[in-house]
């Protein structure tokens, strides 16, 4: 795993390796997709820091609270996953001036990405409630 120095609060640490995971994933599968090698480094630098990002999370006291815990990062990936496949297909549509059919493709992967994003902000915020 990717060496985070025990002087890095939480609160800095699991953004920084949940960004840099998200970003790096879907670069590497890029790379690999047009044929370079050295994509697969990435991608599984990508993967490396999303554990990493999973294993730091807080202690929950109760077995509800844990739970709670796992769906939230759940669909925190899931999300971050449904952006990246939104952004992807609508720059796959081209420079020229797309139609709807053209379109539908990322319009419904980022209705899907909005919808898990209110999913998850429930979960937190439920979460926090309780």
């Amino acid at each position: 795993m990717p060496y985070v120095s025990s002087r890095t609060p939480n609160w800095a640490a699991r953004p920084a390796l949940f960004l840099l995971g998200v970003l790096f994933v879907p670069l590497g599968g890029s790379l690999v997709l047009d044929g370079h090698g050295f994509g697969f480094v990435f991608a599984a630098m990508g993967l490396l820091f999303l554990v990493t990002w999973w294993f730091l999370q807080p202690g929950q006291p109760t077995a509800r609270a844990r739970r709670r815990q796992r769906w939230a990062c759940s669909l925190s990936l899931v999300t971050a996953a449904l952006v990246v496949t939104a952004v992807v297909l609508f720059l796959g549509a081209g420079a020229h001036r797309p139609t709807f059919a053209e379109l539908a493709p990322s319009i419904g992967a980022g209705v899907l990405a909005v919808a898990a994003l209110v999913a998850r902000v429930v979960v937190g915020v439920s979460g926090r409630r309780s």
